[in-house]
């Protein structure tokens, strides 16, 4: 038995671990866990998808509204040109089985127009008197046109131009059918002899030796070294003088 009364087998699951008191080994019962509903997760609605839906349907809605407008419109053209021609058809006489017969009319000022214009064309001839008689000229048929013949200075600028050509070309031909003609050529015969010919042999080249820019600079650099030396020796020396008479000077003084 286990403390607190009952079967242990009422109470405890499973065994996990033994605690000792004593001399009495006691199992601790594992607590029992509750299951956890797991809810799933929806995500949240944004205020920038509402946007669009409610635009979408403002957009659907202005159209269908824009639909229906047009389409009432052109039910009522339909309508309002249907009762103009029913109006049309029952006014006009056609309707009524009448036809409209014109009278024949003539205009006054037709017929005064039409005697003005009479009498201004009889005073103008009275005015200008018997017109002459028209002469009549007649025109004895021409000669027919005979072309004459005519050449151009392009056709004999060619024709010159086509026989230097032919000619030069048979100028060629000649002269390579010429040198395809075999001649023999005799050997040259000379009355002196060879040797007299030959020139005289050229003396054999002397070597020498050459002369380095080295040597020339280690002359100069000693010159220039010596004049130094000598220009140091005469500074001290001058020196050395003016010192002299430098105390030569106050020895004078002194005394």
């Amino acid at each position: 038995p286990v403390p607190g009364g009952g079967p242990a087998h009422s109470r405890l699951s499973m065994p996990t671990h033994a605690s000792v008191h004593g001399s009495i080994a006691y199992q601790t019962p594992e607590p029992q866990r509750k299951p956890v509903n797991v809810k799933s997760i929806r995500p949240p609605r944004l205020v920038s998808e509402l946007r669009v839906e409610r635009r979408e349907e403002v957009k659907v809605r202005s159209e269908r509204n824009a639909k229906e407008i047009l389409d009432e419109k052109k039910r009522r053209d339909r309508q309002r040109r249907q009762e103009e021609a029913d109006a049309n058809i029952s006014s006009t006489p056609f309707a009524r089985g009448h036809l409209t017969e014109f009278e024949p009319f003539n205009l006054e000022s037709v017929q005064r127009h039409e005697v003005c214009q009479m009498e201004l064309e009889q005073k103008r001839r009275e005015a200008l008197g018997p017109s002459p008689p028209k002469r009549v000229i007649t025109k004895a048929p021409g000669e027919i046109t005979q072309p004459r013949p005519f050449h151009l200075e392009s056709d004999f600028r060619g024709e010159r131009a086509r026989q230097e050509f032919q000619e030069k070309v048979d100028r060629e031909e000649a002269e390579q059918e010429e040198e395809r003609k075999f001649r023999a050529r005799p050997i040259a015969r000379f009355k002196n002899n060879a040797s007299q010919h030959r020139p005289p042999p050229k003396p054999l080249a002397q070597p020498f030796s050459p002369e380095l820019s080295m040597k020339r600079r280690s002359q100069q650099r000693k010159e220039y070294d010596e004049a130094a030396e000598l220009r140091r020796e005469e500074d001290v020396l001058n020196k050395c003088m003016a010192e002299e008479q430098k105390e030569a000077e106050l020895d004078a003084e002194m005394q």
